[in-house]
């Protein structure tokens, strides 16, 4: 059977419709005659349109069909574009984004070869191609080897590419290769493709549908892809996916490279996924909004970064207000060489699944794999991988906190995350929180200088902190000599933190878990719990500090015998809960403690009655008979308590390093007079610890002061009186903790 043989004929003709060519529009001119269901194709050039027979078998009636796909402009061979490397094919271009524009769209084919496009001297010549008004467009390549190349001076001006503004919408750049390498004496910005809604420009007219996809970005001197809205003219559904952004500096550059993906402000419904970043200057993906237009609802998915650069690697930010960025998700990408992953004035923002290793010391902008600052309000950290290898002293794995006078962050998610930290402050550094889970975490870390590495810092600076839970976490040290697990109150009050079910294990000398107070910060107003922790460390293995109150720690049999600390002048009955068999100390009235026992509850929590005090020894003094003497009088020690007061001032020695306090008396009451006052001598002084009461009063104490001895000293009781009484207190018996 013999091959078949091409058909060629300007007609082909049937009993009922007809396929035409034309190389005229079918409906002007007296218009085309054919058929209802007849077909013309105006071929014209490289402008291929459809036109379909709807209406009367006469000229009348054509339609013309939107088959974009037909019409294709190919820059070489319709308008004359040279792709050797030197050309300026910026007249071809411009006049082939004006041909599809005419006729609704197209496809601008780009073949192989290296097509130059260059900068005019003009200070205004800001845009090479001023793109307005462009619809249902493809910009398409065959791959890398069809190149377009901002080429030579930028006369020390800035630059950009292709400027997308004005109602452009549904455009795509496909299989492209786009560098500004070559480009010479520039501004300090140059940048290749930038979706704008411009302010001057009318309301709703911002880039839509606007997709970047497999395309090559070589070394740009400014953005690859730079995005600017504003209010009413945001930019909007733009997709950029599977490209690869090769910004690497190769030393011929004046100026490094900026960002790969660059975002000004009101950007909103937007998507970067799939997409291989390699090296950039700056931030890989910068969110650096300034004005007023909202960033929202981004997706950043799937992506690959080698970032080989001194700065941030993803950087998501808003300003501060109503403009912060709201509804950005971070997730299911890979950042290595370098960078982080970086967030400021965030809000109902996500971050999950993604991996950050940071091995490169020339990070000199960053503080941590994952470095939130300033306001972040109901935001989510999951299930990422948070490397740092750094030998910075500076860097953590995890840092979250304030900055200057911002609002603490709030309402936060910190779970199921995988953090190690090397050779740093701290492996996770949290400041000021308030409204926070840390749940479900691994974090691990070593440190091999005499500082040591805390694995995880809770602290309160700039404002308080409050409502903070540390629950379910693994927390392991290799070799840390400081803290493994520390919540400080500095200098910021902490209130209402809770640390529980947690296991928490120090390779070195230091300790498990850590309550630090310091520089002005306490633990007030609210309850501390640590419980239900396993903590093995060389160390204490939870150390409480002074000044707090309620803050209770339990082993690891659940409601069982817990351990408390109060600061409380009366001790814990009434005030702490806790089983039968706990024990609680009570800082009241300086650094030494009297210890309680739990000797009666009932029920899980055991109430808050029945402690039994079990502090220090009672020293007794007195007399059978007061005086009318309102000179100084004073007492025996002992049991054998004087007949009656004296002017000899009888002492005791202490024995061994103690502190006097709870200074109690009781008296029968006298007749008449004034005020008597009791007071405790060390070493032939009055001492703070003393009380007054009047001559007709039956008792009298001081709990609030306290005063140190050391072996050696003299210590003794007086009391004096502002007048004469009638009759004298009697039968006076005075008391002192000695602890």
């Amino acid at each position: 059977m013999a091959a078949p043989v091409d058909l060629a004929c300007d007609q082909l003709k049937t009993d009922l419709v007809r396929w035409m060519h034309t190389t005229t529009d079918p409906m002007i001119g007296g218009g085309l005659p054919a058929p209802i269901g007849s077909t013309a194709l105006l071929g014209n050039g490289s402008a291929h349109q459809i036109y379909q027979k709807t209406g009367t078998p006469d000229a009348a009636g054509w339609s013309l069909q939107n088959l974009v796909g037909l019409r294709v402009f190919n820059i070489v061979r319709d308008f004359g574009a040279v792709g050797d490397g030197t050309t300026d094919n910026r007249a071809a271009i411009e006049a082939a984004i004006a041909a599809a524009k005419a006729v609704g769209g197209g496809i601008i084919y780009v073949p192989p070869g290296a097509f130059a496009i260059y900068r005019s001297a003009s200070s205004s010549d800001i845009y090479s191609f001023d793109v307005d008004g462009l619809t249902n467009t493809i910009f398409l390549g065959d791959g890398i080897v069809s190149q377009l190349r901002m080429v030579g001076s930028a006369h020390g001006f800035d630059w950009t590419m292709f400027l997308l503004h004005d109602f452009t919408a549904s455009c795509r750049f496909v299989n492209l290769f786009f560098d500004a390498e070559q480009v010479t004496d520039q501004g300090s910005q140059t940048h290749v493709l930038q979706p704008e809604g411009i302010a001057t420009d009318p309301t709703g007219s911002g880039p839509i549908d606007i997709t970047i996809e497999e395309c090559f970005f070589g070394a740009p001197v400014g953005d690859a892809v730079r995005n600017i809205g504003e209010v009413g003219r945001e930019v909007q559904g733009l997709r950029v996916r599977y490209n690869v952004f090769n910004c690497v500096d190769t030393g011929t550059l004046a100026l490094d490279a900026r960002s790969c993906i660059s975002v000004q402000r009101g950007c909103i419904q937007n998507s970067v996924y799939y997409n291989w970043f390699t090296g950039s200057h700056d931030q890989a993906i910068d969110f650096e909004p300034t004005g007023v237009g909202a960033v929202t609802d981004w997706l950043i998915y799937g992506n690959q970064f080698d970032h080989q650069g001194i700065a941030i690697c993803i950087s998501i930010g808003g300003v501060s207000g109503a403009s912060r960025a709201q509804r950005i998700v971070v997730a299911c990408n890979s950042i290595t060489n370098g960078g982080n992953l970086f967030g400021s004035l965030i809000q109902a923002c996500a971050f999950i699944g993604n991996i950050v290793t940071m091995t490169s010391t020339d990070s000199a902008d960053t503080q941590g794999a994952l470095e939130v600052i300033e306001d972040n309000e109901d935001c989510v950290f999951a299930a990422n991988v948070l490397y740092n290898a750094e030998t910075s002293t500076i860097l953590t794995a995890l840092l979250m906190e304030p900055q200057g006078a911002s609002a603490s962050p709030i309402r936060g998610v910190i779970a199921d995350n995988l953090i190690r930290g090397e050779d740093c402050t701290d492996a996770v550094h949290l400041e000021s929180w308030n409204d926070l889970l840390f749940s479900g975490n691994i974090v691990t870390g070593k440190s091999t200088g005499a500082a040591g590495t805390t694995m995880i810092f809770a602290r309160a600076v700039a404002n308080q902190s409050d409502l903070t839970s540390f629950v379910g976490n693994l927390v392991v040290s290799d070799n840390t000599v400081t803290n493994t697990l520390a919540i400080s109150a500095s200098p910021a009050n902490q209130k209402n933190c809770q640390v529980a079910s947690n296991f928490v294990r120090n390779g070195g000398t230091g300790v498990g878990i850590a309550f630090i107070a310091g520089g002005g910060g306490v633990y007030v107003n609210g309850w501390r719990y640590a419980g239900d922790n396993l903590v093995v460390a060389s160390g204490d293995t939870v150390e409480l500090p002074p000044n707090h109150v309620g803050c209770t720690g339990c082993g690891p049999a659940g409601p069982g015998p817990q351990i408390a600390m109060i600061d409380v002048a009366a001790g814990p009955g009434g005030d702490v809960s806790a089983p039968v068999g706990s024990l609680c100390s009570n800082t009241a009235g300086g650094q030494a403690t009297t210890l309680f026992y739990k000797e009666t509850g009932s029920g899980l929590s055991g109430g808050s009655a029945g402690w039994l005090g079990i502090g220090g020894d009672d020293v007794a003094m007195g007399a059978a008979s007061g005086s009318t003497a309102t000179s100084a009088m004073f007492f025996a020690p002992g049991g054998a308590a004087l007949a009656a007061e004296t002017t000899t001032e009888i002492q005791w020695t202490a024995t061994r390093s103690c502190r006097l306090r709870n200074f109690y008396g009781k008296f029968t009451a006298g007749v008449g007079g004034g005020t008597n006052t009791y007071t405790v001598r060390k070493n032939g002084a009055d001492t703070v610890v003393t009380f007054g009461v009047l001559n007709t009063a039956t008792s009298g104490n001081d709990t609030t002061h306290n005063v140190t001895a050391v072996a050696g000293d003299l210590i003794s009781a007086d009391v004096t009186k502002s007048v004469a009484p009638a009759t004298p207190q009697t039968h006076i018996q005075l008391t002192i903790e000695v602890i």
